[in-house]
């Protein structure tokens, strides 16, 4: 094998690596996207159990809202 086959060859395995990680690196973000916006569903349920919790508390305390 020449000089130029192994290059090519090479070249070809740095390419298809390179574009591993892309794909491994773009479904990394999705994944990071997707957290985050359950993160913030999970807090906002939880900002609404706690409300209505107070409110609860409240109307077992005998007061109207």
């Amino acid at each position: 094998m020449n000089e130029l086959q192994k290059l090519l060859i090479r070249k070809h395995q740095v390419v298809s690596q390179f574009k591993r990680n892309i794909k491994d690196r773009s479904s990394q973000d999705d994944f990071t996207i997707k957290l985050s916006s359950q993160d913030k569903l999970i807090q906002s349920q939880q900002d609404t159990i706690g409300l209505l919790k107070v409110r609860v508390l409240i109307l077992d305390q005998g007061f109207a809202i």
